[in-house]
């Protein structure tokens, strides 16, 4: 199993990291040598990844409750500063890694 992360940043700022751990470790901030590194992980073992990035958003009932921290996060708007750009950036890094990692290993399935 290897296992790997990418740290959602700016690709085109460099302020993107990668990391994948496991028999052969690999690391780095260019998002297709990211790929690359993926695609030959997948094609030898299982290969978990994960996005430090925020890739949800709290439901709330309350509206005055909206924009509160989520749980365990202090109290900071969870919309506020970083993560909200973070939250966004996510919305086109993830789909681009899972799209060229499907394009690169087309039998791998996902769970």
């Amino acid at each position: 199993m290897r296992v790997a992360v990418i740290d959602i940043g700016s690709p085109k700022n460099n302020k993107l990291g990668w990391a994948i751990v496991g028999r052969k470790n690999d690391y780095g901030s260019d998002l297709d040598k990211c790929v690359e590194s993926l695609a030959r992980a997948l094609k030898t073992s299982p290969l978990a990844l994960g996005f430090e990035a925020p890739m949800f958003v709290p439901v709330r009932k309350e509206p005055k409750s909206l924009t509160n921290a989520r749980g365990g996060e202090g109290n900071r708007p969870f919309s506020a500063g970083a993560g909200a750009t973070v939250l966004v950036t996510s919305t086109v890094v993830a789909p681009y890694v899972l799209r060229r990692l499907k394009e690169a290993v087309p039998d791998a399935t996902a769970t």
